[in-house]
């Protein structure tokens, strides 16, 4: 498998997706009631990670129970899960406490987009929980029924992110996997060489991607805000971005290092016509590994959106060089078979640094890929000699083993 398989799906997939929003700090906003037929506004736009907690407290008195709370929900948040609770004291009597409540959410235009009702109970908890969908904007909450004293009822919301994040985000993974997969056909079925697929569809993909958008190119504010919140988001002092490269790391290392299969994989990329004789399904394992790199290579345009904040028909131009380069300085053979997952990862280290080290030698741009070039070819150079050494040792021992 060519290494510039790995990244040609990038403008494709940052046209078919968008990454998943992060999760903002919980911050909970509560409406306390004390008394009966109480309204309340709340005008700060609840976003993502927010919680509303409107407590009702009935007590001492009877009759109908009216409350009635205002809020607004900031853009980039369309979904929220809730619960309708509420609580009963049985002390002092028995029977129903709190009878025929019902909970009603209008939108600015008074149309109903949440309806929950629920009949009474002697006592305890119980609950009731709701959702829908819901676009930013404008809305009322209405709780009503009938309160009887020592009786308490509790509605609480959790915004989430819209749905339709994480639909993109599959969405750009399924783009990029399908283009794998029709990589994978032309490699097995029709027996085409993998470095000639690759190119082909590597310019059928970004013909594809200028049809489909019209050249147009998608700046921040067409993007979803979730999306562009996603590189700021910290958990445990990294971004998302950091805990995936790490995960994808470590999985990597795992599944081609510590596996059959990443070990029939080797083989194969070795020499495919021995891997054959050996019983190892070539066409299958071929097959699987340009589904994945296509899979990955479809978040990673989503991940492209999400850092940059934009998209356009040469988004990545350029960038399966740098992959190769990556690979060649790492120790990956051109021809396959040889080089190490964690090699790769300081390949690409080594790269970075070169291209953010020399601006502040003040080396210009265009001597920068030159020494880039260079260090490929040095590299390359480097692993042949090493690989010409290792069979120079083997054909002497079974020299050896003859004698």
């Amino acid at each position: 498998m060519t290494h510039q398989s790995l990244v040609k799906f990038v403008p494709l997939a940052c046209f078919a997706a968008a990454a998943f929003a992060s999760n903002a700090q919980a911050v909970t906003q509560t409406v306390a009631f004390n008394v009966l037929n109480a309204t309340a506004t709340l005008p700060t736009p609840f976003a993502v990670g927010d919680n509303l907690v409107l407590n009702t407290l009935v007590s001492q008195a009877t009759g109908a129970l009216s409350q009635t709370v205002t809020f607004s929900v900031a853009s980039g948040v369309s979904g929220f899960v809730g619960d309708a609770v509420w609580q009963i004291s049985t002390a002092g009597g028995t029977g129903p406490r709190l009878t025929g409540v019902n909970i009603d959410i209008f939108n600015s235009v008074n149309a109903l987009v949440v309806s929950d009702t629920a009949l009474g109970t002697l006592g305890g908890f119980a609950v009731s929980s709701f959702a829908s969908v819901i676009t930013p904007g404008t809305y009322r909450l209405v709780a009503t029924g009938n309160g009887i004293r020592d009786s308490v009822l509790d509605v609480s919301m959790s915004f989430v992110p819209e749905p339709g994040t994480y639909l993109l985000l599959l969405a750009g993974i399924l783009v990029g996997l399908l283009a794998g997969c029709l990589n994978a056909l032309l490699i097995t079925l029709l027996e085409l060489p993998p470095i000639v697929v690759t190119l082909g569809t590597l310019s059928v993909f970004r013909g594809s991607v200028y049809l489909l958008s019209g050249g147009e190119w998608l700046t921040a504010g067409k993007l979803p805000p979730a999306l562009l919140e996603l590189p700021n988001a910290r958990w445990l002092g990294l971004t998302p971005l950091q805990w995936l490269s790490m995960v994808a790391l470590l999985g990597a290392w795992l599944l081609i290092h510590n596996t059959r299969w990443g070990r029939e994989v080797r083989a194969i990329g070795g020499n495919p016509t021995a891997a054959r004789y050996a019983g190892i399904p070539v066409d299958r394992r071929t097959f699987a590994l340009y589904a994945l790199s296509g899979a990955v290579s479809g978040l990673i345009g989503t991940l492209w959106m999400a850092r940059y904040a934009i998209a356009y028909t040469e988004v990545a131009q350029g960038l399966e060089l740098q992959v190769i380069a990556a690979c060649v300085l790492g120790g990956v053979s051109i021809a396959g078979g040889v080089g190490t997952v964690f090699g790769t990862a300081l390949g690409a280290l080594f790269l970075v640094l070169i291209y953010n080290a020399l601006p502040t030698l003040g080396i210009s741009p265009f001597w920068q890929t030159a020494l880039v070039g260079v260090a490929i070819l040095a590299a390359a150079l480097l692993n042949q000699r090493g690989q010409g050494i290792s069979n120079k040792r083997i054909l002497a021992r079974a020299e050896e083993t003859k004698g």
